[in-house]
């Protein structure tokens, strides 16, 4: 075939990207969203069990923060950063940690 028209080869574009391109611009948002929502999960359960409670004001804030700016910030740290799903890493340790705290009962 003549030169970048193969399908298979690296040099394909979807809109002006390489091939590869939107599939890891969704995945890194979905890492960015999944981590902004235990962050912000796990401070909301905490206020909740304890009882303590938040003006509107604080309480809109901190969501605000959980669920938009820290997605954002992580997510464009990660389009930007030299190696691909840099934010997969924390996300995966905070996995196993989770999983090695609350072990599965036997059987």
């Amino acid at each position: 075939m003549s030169e970048g028209t193969d399908p298979d080869s690296a040099d394909v574009t979807y809109r002006g990207l390489p091939k590869h391109a939107p599939v890891f611009e969704v995945v890194r948002a979905s890492y960015a969203v999944g981590i902004g929502a235990v962050v912000t999960t796990i401070p909301a359960l905490g206020v909740y069990v304890l009882g303590i409670e938040l003006p509107g004001i604080v309480a809109s804030t901190g969501f605000l923060i959980g669920l938009g700016v820290l997605p954002a910030g992580l997510y464009f740290y990660d389009r930007y950063h030299e190696r691909d799903l840099v934010i997969a890493d924390p996300g995966q340790a905070l996995v196993r940690l989770a999983a090695y705290l609350n072990p599965l009962p036997p059987g």
